[in-house]
């Protein structure tokens, strides 16, 4: 299938994965479809082919989604003020518990009580594996990698400080484990009318040699190593476990987590 690989000007590859590949030979750009033998035998090839799935071969992931602070500041009204965070100054951020500023009966400490939480959720929970569990390497990181970084000649470069809030350090913001939190106090002669920019972002931890090589770098017990290293081994050939590996009893039985 099909009876010609070249086809409305088009040259297409078959291959039959399960019984000889163990990956395919892709360039960034190809289209692969994937269908099912059973309706191949059962139905023929057109059925099979209009029944498949099909994905494009891209050089990276879907990046990760923003959530919270930050589309709340995309999607506001009036535009003028899209993208833009007025604080005060003399003020330190984020407002102790009790003491908040947004006390609106009282005109001396109205505003808001935090700058900004950056957040973000992967749609494809490509996550760092060491923020998995509650556990004493986990403490240390967060689901996503976050950074950010302002001009060195700005105002902001004084007074602007950013704290890393891991996965097991505070409960989830906004469907994120760990994010950033911008604080610090705003003093004259570092608070530029106008305002200045903060530049900020999130990436996430696709499947990578890297995977193995931060657990093992963590101490990762054998257990929770297995949960991520999932190497299936060759077609109808595995009567018994591979510790070292990792590898399952049989291709066709996996878990997923």
């Amino acid at each position: 299938m099909p009876a010609s690989n070249f086809a409305n000007g088009i040259s297409n590859t078959t291959f039959f994965a399960g019984e000889k590949y163990t990956a395919l030979p892709v360039n960034v750009g190809d289209v692969v479809r994937v269908i099912s033998r059973t309706i191949l035998w059962r139905e023929g090839a057109n059925a099979a082919y209009e029944r498949g799935i099909s994905f494009k071969i891209t050089g990276t992931t879907e990046p990760p989604v923003f959530t919270g602070n930050i589309p709340q500041l995309e999607n506001i009204t009036p535009v003028e003020f899209k993208d833009k965070i007025f604080i005060t100054e003399d003020r330190s951020y984020p407002a102790e518990l009790g003491a908040e500023y947004s006390q609106l009966n009282d005109k001396s400490r109205r505003g808001r009580d935090s700058i900004l939480r950056v957040t973000a959720i992967d749609p494809n929970m490509f996550y760092d594996p060491r923020a998995w569990d509650n556990n004493d390497w986990s403490a240390k990181y967060s689901q996503l990698t976050y950074d950010w970084h302002v001009n060195e000649n700005s105002g902001l470069y004084r007074w602007l400080l950013v704290d890393t809030v891991k996965a097991a350090d505070d409960q989830p913001r906004w469907g994120a484990r760990g994010y950033l939190m911008l604080k610090g106090t705003p003093i004259n002669p570092y608070v530029v009318p106008g305002g200045e920019v903060v530049h900020v972002g999130a990436a996430n931890y696709p499947p990578h040699y890297r995977t193995l090589d931060s657990l093992r770098a963590v101490g990762a017990p054998r257990d929770v190593i297995d949960r991520f290293i999932e190497t299936f081994p060759e077609y109808f050939s595995s009567p018994i476990y591979d510790v070292d590996n990792a590898r399952f009893l049989q291709q066709d039985t996996f878990r997923l987590r």
